[in-house]
């Protein structure tokens, strides 16, 4: 996504997406994943990366087969702006779940289940909150 509108952004509901996701820089609205599933192509790295300042939201989302190439990328790469995971499921034990870029100004990371362990760095200069998750 290059860019949505500020005060509305964008919302996917109930998809099942086969490749990764990109929001640019130049992003500065919300974008909304709700009830939609991430799974694997050959070239899968990390199912979503996020450049902009706008928030960006996964609920009740499920994720799969990230770091087909086995490069340690995780499965959310959050390089700046904000970003609420909520009521997720991380389906694959051992890999790197997040990373929270310096630029990240806010994150909120809760009620998830984290296959294998919570495997989550945080880097983020701004307000992170991370609880309340289970990891079997």
């Amino acid at each position: 996504m290059e860019e949505v509108q500020e005060h509305a952004g964008v919302s996917f509901t109930n998809c099942q997406m086969m490749a990764g996701v990109e929001v640019m820089e130049t992003n500065k609205g919300p974008v909304k994943f709700t009830s939609t599933g991430f799974w694997p192509i050959p070239e899968t790295g990390s199912q979503a990366i996020l450049k902009g300042t706008g928030h960006v939201f996964f609920e009740g989302c499920h994720f799969s087969g990230w770091d087909v190439g086995k490069n340690g990328v995780p499965c959310l790469d959050v390089r700046a702006g904000g970003i609420t995971v909520t009521g997720c499921d991380f389906m694959e034990a051992g890999k790197k779940q997040i990373v929270l870029g310096e630029a990240v100004e806010a994150a909120v990371v809760s009620s998830n289940r984290f296959r294998g362990g919570q495997k989550i760095d945080n880097n983020a200069s701004g307000d992170v909150q991370i609880g309340l998750n289970v990891m079997k």
